[in-house]
């Protein structure tokens, strides 16, 4: 029987089984270990993105924990990896001091905030710019939160009282009352003075826009309350010709072996203007003051209701006068009819030097009273006034004309609404085609624009006295064009040249 075989003796283990095994050259043991889990191939995919974002996330909040967050700007400026810090220092020196515009009307105000008293709120806006993006706990979508932030404004303090002096400035300047049309007579011409539309602003709204204007840094329109005159220039055309006929009327008086003619000055003294449709009032106590002295022995009350009956009824009179005894007119006083009068406020816009500012209102004050200007003899009184002007009389720079009116730009003087423009390049040159003086020249600038403002037009001379008849009525007349003058025109006619200039 044969023996049974041995059992076979185990196989040592190989050298290579014995080590611990060791992950390959490239591999990943996160990866490696997401293998055994044996997660599908998408899954791994997130976890591995998920596991970068959280690692950039770490970086980013490491990074930034202390600085401003990328995109965020304020005025231009990108304050991105600013120290919170540093903050404050450097939106002192990069803030711009950028001029604010505020529109009223027609007319455009710009002023740098610093000007006004007017200082950034720095360390709000620094908190702005630092809280920028932070109130998401994820420090990647915090900045991707910033990079599409709009830009921070600039938030200006300023204080009440400052604040308050800039509002009755404008309303000043800006606030115009509206002026009824008026009839005078200058001289024997009648005359209506065109009425004037007038403005006002409510001062809340004024300063809510002011503060919005200084907020956000851009343009404001405010909107004014239009004032309507509640008589225009037509509703004294007829009394206008009223008048004009009854100064025109050949009236003689015959005392004894003297004859009288009466003046058509002294009637048009006589006359006065009452509401729109009434004509032209007699004042009989004006016309018994005339007889009363003319020399002679008449009955002065029977010539006086003879003279004002003929007037009355536009009709021409010789009178005879009773000459049995003298009889003055009792309570007779000569006519003082009282001036029209309008306020103007003076200001300044651009650049102006003070001492032009001054000399303005030095000129404007003897020009604009002057008998012989547009005082017309005293029947009109334009005077500098502290509150609710009838317009405003304005020494600017030359590029700031524009901001009054569109249709200023390019003038040398300008009258727009309620504002009367002299530009400083005009007041301070004569021009060639004067003949005059530069004080002369200056007169004649404030006196243009202002005739322009009370309603008068350029009218050829033929028009101002047909015929060389001064008691030729005038519905436009001119201020001065070619060298022609109103007889009531402060600067003599030979001295003022050519007045078709550039900018008139």
């Amino acid at each position: 029987i044969p023996a049974a075989a041995p059992p076979p003796r185990p196989k040592p283990a190989s050298p290579a089984a014995a080590q611990p095994v060791l992950p390959r050259p490239g591999s990943m043991p996160l990866i490696d270990r997401l293998a055994r889990l044996r997660l599908p191939g998408w899954v791994v995919g997130i976890l591995v993105v998920l596991g970068l974002v959280a690692t950039a996330d770490a970086v980013v909040a490491a990074y930034y924990h202390d600085r401003v967050y990328p995109g965020v700007t304020v005025a231009g400026h990108n304050l991105g990896g600013t120290r919170l810090s540093d903050l404050p220092s450097l939106l002192r020196q990069q803030l711009p001091d950028t001029p604010v515009k505020l529109v009223i009307g027609l007319t455009s105000y710009s002023f740098k905030p610093s000007e006004l008293g007017a200082q950034f709120n720095v360390n709000s806006l620094a908190e702005q710019a630092a809280a920028q993006g932070r109130s998401n706990p994820v420090a990647l979508a915090g900045v991707l939160s910033a990079l599409w932030s709009a830009p921070l404004q600039p938030d200006y303090q300023i204080t009440d009282a400052t604040l308050d002096d800039l509002l009755d400035h404008l309303l000043h300047q800006e606030d115009h009352a509206a002026v009824n049309a008026r009839p005078i007579i200058v001289g024997t011409v009648p005359l209506v003075m065109s009425e004037k539309a007038g403005q006002s602003l409510d001062r809340t709204k004024l300063r809510s826009s002011l503060l919005i204007a200084l907020r956000n840094g851009q343009k404001v329109t405010v909107s004014a309350t239009k004032l309507t005159p509640a008589i225009a220039a037509s509703s004294y055309q007829a009394d206008a010709e009223d008048a004009q006929a009854k100064i025109g009327l050949s009236l003689t008086l015959k005392i004894k072996t003297k004859t009288v003619a009466v003046a058509p000055a002294d009637i048009a003294s006589w006359l006065s203007f009452g509401d729109p449709g009434s004509g032209a009032a007699l004042n009989a106590a004006a016309v018994g003051a005339y007889l009363n002295g003319v020399p002679g022995t008449f009955d002065r009350p029977a010539a006086q209701a003879a003279l004002m009956a003929a007037i009355q009824a536009k009709q021409t009179l010789v009178y005879e006068a009773v000459t049995k005894r003298n009889v003055t007119v009792p309570n007779a006083a000569p006519a003082t009819p009282a001036p029209l009068s309008y306020g103007y406020c003076l200001a300044t816009k651009g650049n102006v030097p003070a001492a032009q500012a001054a000399a303005l209102a030095a000129k404007a004050a003897a020009t604009l009273s002057s008998a012989s200007g547009w005082g017309l003899g005293g029947r009109l009184l334009l005077a500098p006034a502290a509150t609710d002007c009838n317009f405003t009389l304005w020494l600017a720079t030359p590029a700031s004309l524009v901001d009054f009116n569109p249709a200023c730009t390019g003038h040398t003087t300008c009258q727009a609404g309620n504002n009367v423009i002299i530009s400083t390049s005009a007041w301070a040159t004569v021009p060639t085609a004067w003949k005059g003086t530069l004080t002369d020249y200056q007169a004649e600038l404030i006196n243009h624009e202002t005739g322009h403002w009370l309603g008068f037009d350029h009218t050829p001379c033929a028009q101002i006295h047909p015929g060389g008849n001064v008691n030729a009525p005038i519905n436009q007349p001119t201020i001065t064009v070619s060298g022609c003058s109103p007889q009531w025109y402060p600067i003599p006619a030979d001295t003022q040249g050519d007045k078709i200039l550039t900018g008139f």
